[in-house]
């Protein structure tokens, strides 16, 4: 296999490789680590992803965007496991351009090639929260919370979605469902008091209230 002609050090690179980590010293390593990779398979999907997390990671959105889309072009023709990576990294890519029609194709072509992963539609979700879009974001959060999500961040913008809809009642619901989760953290006891005192549950909101006043800030 291609790690093995790797020496001591570039098989330790291998072992411990992490696209997100890169760092400017470590980043030509990198390149070459993955250019070989690409050497022995051109269609290895995965080292053009990693190609563009690191130039993303690093700033250099342009070959960022360019790798991303070679990591499209092969995971299409090879049909890969974890083909939709590269339309997740693509969309995250396009959002932080604030270039929101695209960024929604490249996520929803993500969600389509991934409907049961719990982490891409949490992503989706959230994507869609930012951007003020809170009927898509329950669909997407309703579909983590089913495939086991339990990420306080998530729950909390699920329930939040609710809230901005107006629909007091399913964010009652899903911030007290919270608590049992996670019954110290004091966003959403404060997230639930504001819910109370808007639904006329005046003593439930000072009640919550003064438990959050007991509890440290939260980082």
């Amino acid at each position: 296999e291609y790690y093995g002609a790797l020496n001591g050090v570039g098989f330790a690179f291998f072992m411990n490789f992490n696209a997100n980590n890169i760092t400017k010293e470590e980043l030509p390593a990198a390149v070459d680590y993955l250019n070989r990779s690409l050497n022995e398979d051109p269609t290895y999907y995965r080292a053009y992803n990693n190609l563009g997390l690191i130039y993303k990671n690093l700033g250099q959105i342009d070959l960022a965007e360019k790798n991303f889309n070679f990591a499209i072009s092969s995971s299409q023709q090879a049909h890969a496991v974890g083909y939709w990576k590269p339309y997740l990294n693509m969309g995250s890519l396009r959002a932080e351009r604030n270039d929101y029609e695209v960024a929604a194709k490249y996520y929803l072509k993500a969600a389509e090639l991934a409907p049961d992963d719990r982490f891409v539609n949490s992503i989706l979700g959230g994507f869609f929260y930012d951007n003020e879009k809170y009927v898509q974001a329950i669909i997407f959060y309703t579909k983590a919370v089913q495939l086991g999500t339990k990420d306080l961040g998530a729950l909390e913008r699920f329930a939040d979605s609710y809230y901005m809809l107006g629909q007091l009642n399913e964010a009652k619901t899903m911030a007290e469902n919270i608590l049992l989760l996670y019954p110290n953290s004091k966003s959403t006891i404060l997230m639930l008091a504001a819910i109370y005192n808007d639904t006329g549950m005046t003593k439930e909101a000072d009640e919550m209230t003064k438990k959050a006043e007991t509890l440290p800030n939260e980082n």
